[in-house]
């Protein structure tokens, strides 16, 4: 997990099975407790307090399972969001109000200034890419959509083409940006 950007704040525990890198400004707000594997810690920046006090641990199983096969175009949960769902091929930006729902993407996301919008009912949005990072570049607040009751946030299985144990060392989260603030599984 890397955390380049500033005042970011995510509610809840933070792990990374891999590297912990934080240059950034102010990142001082997390909830839970944050663990890491893979030493040393690389931490720097004025105000960099993500990863103070985090626990150096073994890599641990995911606490849960989520397939993206399930939020591809007729997987379950695509089928099971209906009118909430949006799919993309290639690599996506989004900047600004998003309507509440289900985002899939076969490329990357980009994520600017971007807030959910109620739709049909729902509240929150989930970002999901089968081929790339997802990139929070700043001023970015959601919540989960409300479909997902495990309150999946962003999720990709992007690996940047590595196999084996060097499967883990890829940037698959990215907050590179200032004030991102989201609540729910990453």
């Amino acid at each position: 997990m890397v955390l380049s950007g500033n005042d970011n704040k995510i509610e809840g525990g933070v792990h990374s099975n891999a590297d912990a890198k934080e240059n950034g400004n102010n990142n001082t707000r997390v909830s839970g407790n944050a663990t890491y594997v893979t030493n040393p810690l690389d931490i720097s920046g004025s105000g960099a307090h993500w990863w103070t006090g985090a626990t150096h641990i073994s890599a641990v199983p995911w606490p849960m399972a989520f397939n993206i096969a399930d939020f591809a175009p007729g997987g379950s949960r695509a089928v099971a969001a209906a009118g909430n769902y949006f799919s993309f091929t290639g690599d996506q930006v989004r900047n600004g109000a998003v309507n509440a729902g289900i985002y899939y993407t076969t490329g990357k996301w980009e994520l600017t200034s971007v807030t959910v919008t109620p739709f049909n009912g729902r509240t929150g949005a989930t970002f999901v890419s089968s081929g790339g990072l997802i990139d929070l570049k700043g001023n970015v607040n959601i919540r989960p959509y409300s479909g997902i009751p495990e309150r999946l946030v962003l999720f990709t299985n992007w690996n940047d083409g590595k196999t084996g144990n060097n499967r883990c060392d890829a940037e698959v989260l990215k907050l590179s940006g200032n004030c991102n603030h989201f609540d729910g599984v990453v």
